[in-house]
């Protein structure tokens, strides 16, 4: 069942606080991917940074099928997805990229070198949740920022239903 953006950005809000164990450590996300849906990547992202592997457990989770999920977050099967500058350019191919944020969007930051889930926009502020932050254990934090800032590199706009 492909995901809606609600429901993504729902789960997405109830992991902030989430740690990761330490440097070095699987985290939770790569491990539930890698244990479901092991042919998801082009292999085991379990130990990997893993801010764009956050993004894809959200869509995983809440669609429960790796079609599906390939189809909304434009991935093709065993993709290199788990690195923040293949997703940009998966979308890219679609066409599925924008300078204008919208609820559920990937959020794509510092140079294609960090990414999240947009979880809220106003006319200002663009509010994001984004996975494998502040330093060695690396954890899942709420960040709000301007919609102007130099930061952001642009939006990956997924296919929801």
């Amino acid at each position: 069942m492909r995901p809606t953006a609600n429901a993504c950005v729902k789960l997405a809000k109830s992991q902030i606080g989430y740690k990761a164990p330490g440097p070095g450590k699987r985290n939770k996300y790569g491990v539930w991917i890698h244990s479901h849906f092991p042919t998801f990547y082009n292999g085991n992202k379990s130990n990997c940074d893993w801010c764009d592997v956050f993004f894809d457990y959200l869509i995983l989770k809440i669609a429960n099928n790796a079609k599906d999920a390939e189809y909304v977050t434009c991935q093709p099967a065993r993709s290199c997805g788990a690195g923040v500058g293949w997703s940009w350019k998966y979308y890219k191919a679609k066409k599925r990229t924008s300078k204008a944020p919208h609820v559920g969007d990937q959020i794509f930051l510092n140079k294609l070198k960090h990414t999240g889930m947009v979880i809220a926009v106003d006319t200002k502020y663009v509010t994001y949740v984004a996975g494998n932050e502040g330093g060695g254990h690396g954890q899942v934090k709420k960040h709000k920022v301007l919609k102007t800032s130099k930061t952001i590199y642009g939006y990956g706009r997924p296919r929801y239903k």
